[in-house]
Parts: structure tokens; sequence; C-alpha cells
């Protein structure tokens, strides 16, 4: 059985760009829109949200001020 790899978004710092993360994810996974604007939705209201494993995705929502485990 083989195990899909994901990364915890555990929260954000200071003022984030949420257009750049919509790009960012949208580029990096196979979600549709409305899934993204809910995985946004749910960050911006303090929740934490998985995500797939990318190191590229990873590196991007990090400089942009997202906080990622």
């Amino acid at each position: 059985m083989q195990m899909e790899l994901t990364m915890l978004i555990l929260g954000y710092r200071g003022t984030v760009e949420w257009s750049k993360v919509r790009a960012a994810i949208k580029r990096c996974t196979t979600m549709t829109a409305p899934d993204i604007e809910k995985l946004v939705k749910n960050v911006k209201e303090g929740k934490s949200e998985l995500i797939p494993n990318d190191h590229i995705l990873y590196e991007d929502l990090r400089d942009l001020g997202l906080i990622i485990k």
C-alpha cells in the first residue's frame, strides 16, 4: 500500500498575498478552484489544512508567509 505524502498548513504570519497562494497551489497540485478557495478560507480562519507534498509548493507557500510542517 502506497501512502500519499502530505504537508500540513498550520497558519500564516504577516500579510499574505492570497492570490499568489491560490496561484501556487493551482500550479503545483490537481486541486480544483473551489477546493483551493475552501482551503484558503480555512487557513484564513486559523484552521489547519493538509495538502499534497511538493517541494516547490512548500518553498513557494513558505515564502508567501504560510507556516507549514
